[in-house]
C-alpha cells in the first residue's frame, strides 16, 4: 500500500507567469498570446506610447553591450540635440569600403526605435485568468504599436469607451508570432468591459507617472558617445572621422 505523502505537482507555467509579473519590464515571448490591460495616459498630454531610440552596437571598457539614447531625439540643455552616434552612422553607411567595414559593422550604429506603454498583465492558469500583474513597461515596434492603436482609433471613432478606460475599458490580446525581422503581432480586443479597481485594486498606488525615467535611457553626450566609439572601433582614425562629420570640437577635450 503506498503511503499517502504531502505535496502537489508544481504548476511550472502559472509559477512562472507570476514570478515574471514582479518585474518592470515584459516582452511577449515567440509564438505566443498575452492578455494585457494597458494603462490610462500618465500625463496631461494623454499619450499613452512613448517612443525610444537607441543606437546600440558599442560596447564598454569592459565589453558589455551598451543602448546610447538618440541624442536628435532625447537630447536635453547638457547634451544638446546634436547626435554624433548619428553623424558616424551616416558616415560608415558611406564610407565602409574605404573604412573596411562589412555590411554588419557598419550598419550597427542604426537607430532604432521602440514605443513603450505602460500595462498590467493576466496571470492565465489552465486557461482560466487567475490574477494581474502590478503596472509593467512593455515594447512594440512602430507596426506592432500601430496595430493596438488601431483599437482605439476604431473606439474613438465609434463613441466606444477607451481600452484603457479606468472604468470602462478590457483587455487586448496580443499574439506575437515569428522572431527577429520576421516577428509580427497581431491585437484583439476581447469585449470584456471591466473597472481596472476591481482585477487589480492596487493599480494606483503602483502606477508609474514617469515612463521615461522607468525606461532609464542612457543619454550621452557626445564626448561620452566618442569614448564609446572609440573603444568598440579602435583600428578606425576617430580624429579624422570626428572632423569628417562636423564634431571636431570633441577633438580640443
Amino acid at each position: 500500500m503506498a503511503l499517502k505523502r504531502p505535496g502537489f505537482p508544481t504548476n511550472v507555467e502559472g509559477q512562472g507567469q507570476l514570478l515574471r509579473g514582479d518585474t518592470k519590464f515584459f516582452s511577449i515571448a515567440p509564438d505566443s498570446t498575452e492578455l494585457l490591460r494597458f494603462l490610462p495616459a500618465p500625463k496631461e498630454d494623454g499619450f499613452m506610447w512613448y517612443p525610444a531610440t537607441n543606437h546600440y552596437g558599442v560596447v564598454s571598457q569592459d565589453k558589455k553591450k551598451v543602448a546610447l539614447a538618440c541624442l536628435h531625439k532625447h537630447g536635453n540643455a547638457e547634451t544638446g540635440k546634436k547626435c554624433l552616434m548619428c553623424a558616424v552612422d551616416s558616415y560608415f553607411q558611406d564610407n565602409a569600403e574605404e573604412l573596411g567595414l562589412d555590411e554588419e559593422a557598419a550598419s550597427r550604429l542604426r537607430p532604432t526605435t521602440r514605443h513603450y506603454a505602460q500595462i498590467i498583465r493576466a496571470t492565465v492558469v489552465d486557461g482560466k485568468v487567475s490574477g494581474w500583474s502590478r503596472p509593467m513597461l512593455t515594447q512594440f515596434s512602430a507596426t506592432a504599436a500601430a496595430d493596438v492603436q488601431t483599437i482605439f482609433d476604431s473606439q474613438r471613432r465609434f463613441g466606444q469607451p477607451l481600452a484603457n478606460d479606468i472604468d470602462q475599458g478590457q483587455g487586448i490580446l496580443v499574439t506575437r508570432t515569428g522572431q527577429g525581422f520576421k516577428t509580427k503581432y497581431k491585437a484583439e480586443r476581447t469585449g470584456e468591459i471591466v473597472s481596472l479597481d476591481i482585477i487589480r485594486p492596487t493599480w494606483a498606488d503602483e502606477f508609474m507617472t514617469d515612463l521615461y525615467k522607468e525606461i532609464g535611457l542612457n543619454v550621452a553626450t557626445p564626448a561620452q558617445q566618442l569614448a564609446y566609439l572609440r573603444i568598440t572601433f579602435p583600428a578606425l582614425d576617430w580624429e579624422e572621422i570626428v572632423t569628417a562629420v562636423g564634431f571636431e570640437e570633441l577633438l580640443a577635450e
